[in-house]
């Protein structure tokens, strides 16, 4: 399970489209196109909206019911919102707070989190069963921020074991945001299901020293989140402009992933 920390990275963070990260990490022989800037390996991968709007399948939000949950943190059920998302011929249920974000917190709505649904590669998908907005922060953020040495580190997301979990923040989500997120933490539930068989795991570290370069600083953190940003980053570029800059700068990660996906 892994933590996307909107401690590093605002949930409102602007997305326009400008140079993000350091360029002199990239190879001189290595042209990024314009618009291509999230491949320069910024904090986490993000990009504009249009990008994710051209990669987005439709999905459907199913009417709500009224329903119990257990959110992370609490010992017993409270009142929830749940719904059905048919999306990319797949379903999944999400879970909202009947009570909404607490007082000077922000959710993702249900809107944007079926929205984001759409952004995940079927393949993906097929992992994900649910879909939890939580109104408490991460039970995990005190350990994961001595970990980080990151006082009051707080979680953006997790995902693992079937779904996918957002928690509260400080500003509103943008759409942009909530669909990097949902592709990123999707990630962690994918590679639950796929690296019960530790060689995939160990060819996907095989692919990681091949490359020169990682796709993002937060990648840099374990081989669980470097899946995930590359799957971001792969989802982004795949029959874009961007796909042969990304191939020349992480060709055994893109060579794997498309073996994923074909």
């Amino acid at each position: 399970m892994s933590q996307l920390a909107n401690a590093f990275q605002s949930a409102d963070s602007d997305f326009s489209d400008q140079p993000v990260g350091d360029p002199k990490r990239c190879s001189p022989k290595i042209v990024v196109p314009k618009g291509c800037d999230y491949l320069k390996k910024p904090y986490t991968v993000e990009a504009p909206q249009r990008n994710f709007d051209r990669i987005r399948g439709k999905s459907k939000l199913g009417a709500p019911t009224a329903g119990k949950y257990t959110f992370p943190g609490d010992v017993a059920p409270s009142d929830a919102v749940v719904y059905e998302v048919k999306v990319k011929g797949r379903k999944v249920k999400l879970i909202m707070p009947k009570s909404g974000a607490p007082v000077g917190k922000h959710l993702p709505t249900a809107q944007q989190a079926a929205k984001s649904l759409g952004c995940v590669p079927g393949k993906q998908l097929d992992s994900i069963q649910q879909v939890v907005v939580s109104p408490n922060q991460n039970p995990s953020d005190a350990f994961w921020a001595t970990q980080y040495n990151t006082p009051g580190f707080t979680s953006a997301a997790t995902g693992g074991n079937g779904g996918v979990t957002f928690y509260p923040s400080a500003s509103p989500s943008k759409q942009a945001f909530v669909d990097s997120t949902m592709i990123h933490e999707g990630g962690h539930t994918f590679a639950s299901d796929l690296w019960k068989d530790a060689k995939k795991k160990k060819a996907w570290e095989i692919a990681m020293k091949k490359d020169k370069h990682s796709p993002s600083t937060y990648a840099d953190s374990s081989t669980d989140e470097d899946f995930s940003e590359s799957l971001v980053m792969y989802s982004l570029s795949r029959g874009t402009k961007c796909e042969a800059a990304a191939k020349k700068l992480y060709p055994a990660r893109y060579k794997a992933l498309n073996q994923m996906f074909k």
